[in-house]
């Protein structure tokens, strides 16, 4: 039987500039267990093998690497799952990818600790630092203090992806990945949730790895609606899977209207009228697919505020159709929802504008 604690977790490809010293942070972990490091190089055509096969000679009973003649992810391959996952031994996982790096010794100790002794949590976090190759500067990233946000469950995790993938400790368990993560964008956020089914998520308010964002970086330089449209991939095959309780996807579904807005917000800035307009009835159908009598005129107004506010034309209701929702709004007490929202605008014809729309759904 092993007696291997955790497998840290590690892809690399074309990672020469980088490889090196994320290899040199998992070596400097002072741990009182045993760890193996599971690397799998997806076809480097540069010196990254290379390096690694430097590490692995020297430490052959801890660097465990997979060298790929073909490349794997450009097939379709969710390559953690299939050839790190399946071989991993330790009781834990932790995951850094090839470009980014450790800084703290006792990372792995500090966490394994916790999850010992706490077994109702399935999940453990920390705090981290992003590196701009380009410039070579150091962004310091917002250190969670608040006690309510250092231990929280799947529901808070539904709304945002709080969990930095380079920091993450998962348990290992015969759940630990499902169906849903091979149908998504995002492999890695499916994963925190789908771990976060089984207990709580810890998160610890120190600093202890360096996130390197950088020109080659595949999902870090996603900007406007191609990296709101690849969340999207993420969050739609979700909310489909029927995995999660009610609350969950609920809050799921909040997360996806928020993107929803941004992705209308960018059609609208760059004056792109099919694409607002398509995304503006989606906004519509996530909204009355999620809203009840306690939040729905936060919802709709949340919607139709953000529409109007960035359409000086009244033809704009004519174009959405909105018309046809109009059953919908007028199952609710409008005056006291409406009124107070127009009270509070800082703009007297955005006000006046609201109260049109809504005459008009009053017909």
């Amino acid at each position: 039987m092993s007696n291997i604690l955790v497998s840290v977790c590690c892809l690399s490809y074309n990672h020469e500039p980088y490889i090196r010293q994320c290899l040199e942070g998992f070596m400097i972990q002072k741990t009182n267990f045993a760890f193996e490091v599971l690397i799998h190089d997806d076809a480097s055509i540069d010196k990254t093998a290379d390096i690694i096969q430097e590490y692995e000679e020297k430490y052959p009973n801890i660097i465990k690497p997979i060298y790929q003649t073909e490349n794997q992810y450009s097939q379709g391959v969710k390559v953690t799952f299939k050839h790190n996952f399946s071989r991993a031994q330790g009781k834990y996982i932790a995951l850094c990818e090839g470009d980014d790096y450790w800084t703290d010794p006792l990372k792995l100790q500090k966490q394994v600790d916790f999850l010992e002794a706490n077994e109702d949590f399935f999940i453990c976090h920390h705090a981290f630092d992003m590196k701009i190759m380009e410039t070579g500067k150091i962004i310091p990233l917002p250190e969670k203090d608040n006690p309510s946000h250092q231990e929280y469950d799947i529901t808070a995790l539904a709304l945002h992806n709080t969990i930095g993938t380079l920091t993450v400790m998962y348990r290992n368990h015969k759940d630990l990945v499902n169906d849903v993560v091979f149908k998504v964008t995002s492999g890695d956020y499916a994963m925190h949730l789908n771990n976060a089914r089984f207990g709580k998520i810890k998160y610890i308010p120190e600093k202890m790895a360096i996130y390197r964002r950088h020109k080659e970086s595949v999902t870090g330089n996603f900007n406007g609606a191609e990296g709101l449209i690849f969340k999207m991939g993420t969050l739609i095959p979700l909310i489909e899977a029927d995995i999660f309780s009610d609350k969950v996807l609920y809050n799921l579904k909040q997360h996806l209207l928020k993107l929803y807005i941004g992705l209308y917000h960018h059609y609208d800035y760059i004056k792109d009228e099919k694409n607002k307009i398509n995304t503006f009835e989606k906004l519509i159908k996530i909204v009355t697919s999620i809203i009840d009598e306690n939040d729905f005129s936060e919802a709709i107004i949340n919607v139709l505020l953000h529409h109007i506010r960035h359409n000086e034309n009244n033809d704009f209701i004519q174009n959405i159709k909105i018309k046809k929702y109009r059953s919908i709004l007028l199952k609710y007490d409008e005056l006291s929802i409406f009124n107070s929202t127009i009270l509070n605008s800082t703009s007297y014809k955005f006000g006046n504008r609201f109260v049109k729309l809504f005459s008009f759904l009053k017909q």
